[in-house]
């Protein structure tokens, strides 16, 4: 894991996944996390990416995916990044969970302008290769 996430998650990366929002970056808004919001009232938009090592402790993802399944969190298979990943609406935001090992790597996304899982796999597809 890098010691800046914003390595993982680029300003141009995230303003893309929000048809070209102008954002800006968060500071110190959540530890382990690399978070953009909109900049100077452009709109409702923000983007953030998160890095828990660990988190799973060999548990599969799909297992913590049945548990969002059964409160009808809207859970949807994603295939073709990381070990495993799933998408989710957690209240106003996108969210897509992406296993690495036992690591957790969570993209969340508002404001998304149509295809929120494909900008969301974008820019998970992006971090997993940087790792």
């Amino acid at each position: 894991m890098p010691d800046d996430l914003c390595e993982l998650l680029t300003l141009e990366d995230a303003e893309a996944a929000v048809g070209g929002t102008k954002l800006q970056l968060d500071e110190g808004f959540r530890d382990n996390a690399c978070d953009y919001s909109a900049a100077d009232d452009s709109g409702d938009a923000s983007v953030g990416l998160s890095y828990d090592v660990g988190e799973l402790k060999g548990m599969k993802l799909k297992d913590f995916a049945d548990i969002l399944a059964d409160q009808d969190a809207g859970v949807k298979t994603v295939d073709g990044v990381g070990d495993s990943a799933y998408a989710v609406k957690v209240i106003s935001a996108d969210t897509l969970v992406v296993a690495v090992g036992d690591d957790l790597i969570t993209i969340t996304l508002i404001g998304a302008p149509t295809d929120s899982v494909g900008a969301m796999t974008t820019l998970a597809k992006k971090a997993v290769d940087k790792l």
